[in-house]
Formats: structure tokens, C-alpha cells, sequence
């Protein structure tokens, strides 16, 4: 069994919408960080990402 390493993470990192400039900027960040730690920890600690957000019907 492998360490595991698990994030949840705003919609606003993707696609940032609105006047939040800096909360856009830090989601865009923690996306970035999952993304390196996933290349550079792997295949000894697995680096996942749920990202929330809207479902349209």
C-alpha cells in the first residue's frame, strides 16, 4: 500500500471568474503545487485532486 496524498481544490483555480483576484490566484497555486508534487513524489506517493464546482444540466 502506497502513502497517499489527497486534496480538495476550488473550481476557481481552472477557470476564475469574478473581482477575487486573489483567491483565483492562490486556487491556480495549490492546482500547480498538486501537479508538481504529483510528478515529482510518484510512484511512491500517489497525489490526487478533487476539484469542486458546478454541474450544468
Amino acid at each position: 500500500m502506497h502513502p497517499k496524498n489527497q486534496q480538495t481544490q476550488s473550481h476557481a483555480g481552472v477557470r476564475p471568474k469574478g473581482a477575487s483576484v486573489l483567491y483565483s490566484e492562490s486556487k491556480a497555486a495549490l492546482n500547480h503545487m498538486t501537479k508538481l508534487l504529483a510528478f515529482n513524489l510518484s510512484p511512491h506517493i500517489r497525489v490526487n485532486a478533487i476539484v469542486l464546482g458546478l454541474i450544468r444540466q
